[in-house]
């Protein structure tokens, strides 16, 4: 039955009891009670259609994937402003490099090119706030806490007095990692951050297991995933994961290549591991014999609160903002152009220096001639198994993959 058939249905169901009052009152509708009704109703019927009509052509707000959002969700997101940052103590060097096109391989990021994500959450950071004293010390005994148990999780002898307290707020070395707290004896050393992040090395290099003990000239990708799994089931307590997902994957060094090897904690849904493997990893440091000798730790979801989930912008959006320079960057020129794209990754920016844990777009654009640091150039890996390649020079451009409807004073171009 038609929208307007069931209103006129309904018209038609009144009590007749409830007709006759209503015409005692209303003297002028005795006369043409056949014909008021039918007017009225015409009246009411085409008012329904207009509004299903237009309730059917109103826009309606769809993710990249074509499913449609929530409007109620939409409409009560706070808007992200983003502060300006003083200076990002992890700040990645300037350029980096790539295996070129015709022999990239697919990284252990959770996010491929071509994923659909509609929705993923924003955190506040819990450690970019004002120096208040009582905040302070609170903080700081929380921060030794964390070298306490991290000293037990890996059999050191630390006690509280070991745990001494250095850099203060925004006192940080030039390009060092800000650690607050250390403790250190003849075992190794500790250091925690502010920003939940957590350095061990141990002073002598703990023996790993022969069948997980590879030497440098023979790493592979297959053997390396194998001991870092053995590495993510014995040390999951530490990293405070309940599922370790194995990951092994060769970065390029300007002095060196090495594998970096770690892990991250497997969910049931691609919006939580990318979630996972942005802000909650674990890393390994092998020496050249194959044992260990450091264990970095950084769990921003332990220092951050969750604001709410955002629309996230398609991959082709994203390529058009930053066609259009709304990006940013370390490097120092901009972006030559979307042809000289060689990667495209969905990261979160994060760290002691951001306020907001957001995700982005991330683009490694090939430099052109003339555009790469005096120096660098394209490089060939040699020595170690499964990793031969040419490597170009890139820089990294950054897109906000929130909608930009949800975001305020956002920067672009070069950042500090």
């Amino acid at each position: 039955m038609k929208m307007e058939e069931k209103f006129l249905s309904a018209i038609g169901d009144i009590e007749d009891d409830f007709i006759s009052e209503a015409a005692a009152c209303t003297p002028a509708a005795v006369k043409k009670p056949k014909n008021l009704w039918l007017r009225y109703g015409c009246l009411a019927a085409c008012l329904v259609i207009a509004v299903v009509a237009c309730v059917k052509m109103m826009p309606v707000e769809k993710g990249p994937g074509g499913n449609p959002l929530p409007q109620d969700n939409m409409a009560k997101l706070p808007i992200l402003t983003i502060e300006e940052k003083q200076r990002d103590s992890h700040s990645e060097k300037r350029t980096k490099k790539v295996l070129a096109e015709e022999s990239v391989r697919e990284t252990e990021n959770p996010w491929k090119s071509g994923s659909k994500v509609e929705l993923l959450p924003v955190y506040s950071n819990d450690a970019f706030i004002a120096n208040d004293e009582n905040l302070k010390a609170a903080e700081e005994a929380a921060i030794v806490d964390r070298v306490l148990l991290a000293a037990a999780a890996v059999d050191m002898d630390v006690k509280a007095d070991d745990v001494v307290i250095g850099c203060d707020y925004g006192e940080k070395d030039d390009g060092a990692v800000s650690f607050i707290a250390k403790a250190e004896n003849d075992e190794g050393t500790i250091q925690s951050s502010r920003g939940h992040e957590l350095l061990i090395q141990f002073a002598d290099e703990v023996e790993l297991p022969e069948e997980c003990r590879i030497p440098k000239g023979e790493r592979t990708q297959e053997n390396m995933e194998r001991v870092t799994a053995w590495l993510l089931d014995k040390y999951a307590d530490l990293a405070g994961f309940e599922e370790g997902k194995a990951v092994a994957e060769a970065v390029w060094k300007e002095e060196w290549q090495k594998w970096m090897i770690g892990g991250y904690e497997k969910t049931d849904t691609l919006e939580g591991d990318i979630v996972s493997y942005n802000l909650k990893r674990v890393f390994f440091h092998l020496d050249d014999a194959g044992n260990l000798k450091s264990i970095f730790i950084k769990d921003y979801l332990a220092g951050s609160e969750k604001i709410e989930e955002y629309p996230i912008i398609s991959e082709d959006e994203a390529k058009r903002l930053l066609a259009s320079g709304d990006y940013v960057t370390r490097y120092d020129h901009d972006m030559p152009g979307l042809g000289y794209i060689q990667r495209i990754s969905l990261v979160y920016l994060a760290g002691d220096d951001f306020n907001i844990f957001m995700p982005y777009y991330a683009f490694d654009v090939k430099l052109p001639e003339g555009m790469a640091p005096e120096g660098d150039g394209e490089a060939s890996l040699e020595g170690e198994t499964g990793t031969e390649g040419a490597y170009v020079d890139c820089a990294t451009y950054y897109v906000p993959a929130v909608k930009s409807d949800y975001i305020a004073n956002m920067p672009k171009g070069k950042i500090s």
